[in-house]
């Protein structure tokens, strides 16, 4: 399963304080399986969080409070990497 998965590929949701959603769709519907991380710099090379969305289109991950950026990938679709963010 995914979980085993996240466990081999050492990838975590997050371990901050603030759980914070990150919604992922093509304008329409809601995209299932896009690979998703989070960053705290621009150039995304400091990975904090990594996950990937659910049927509905959503990941959560746990972070502090500060400013991240989100990368997306998921093969056929283009997305606009990054997406800065602020959790607060």
């Amino acid at each position: 399963g995914s979980i085993g998965k996240l466990l081999v590929s050492v990838q975590t949701l997050g371990a901050g304080s603030v759980s914070w959603v990150v919604t992922v769709n093509d304008g329409t519907n809601p995209l299932d399986g896009v690979d998703v991380w989070i960053t705290t710099d621009s150039a995304g090379s400091v990975m904090v969080a990594r996950g990937s969305t659910n049927s509905l289109g959503k990941v959560t991950f746990m972070l502090d409070a500060g400013s991240y950026y989100a990368w997306k990938q998921l093969s056929g679709y283009n997305f606009t990497n990054p997406e800065s963010f602020t959790v607060s």
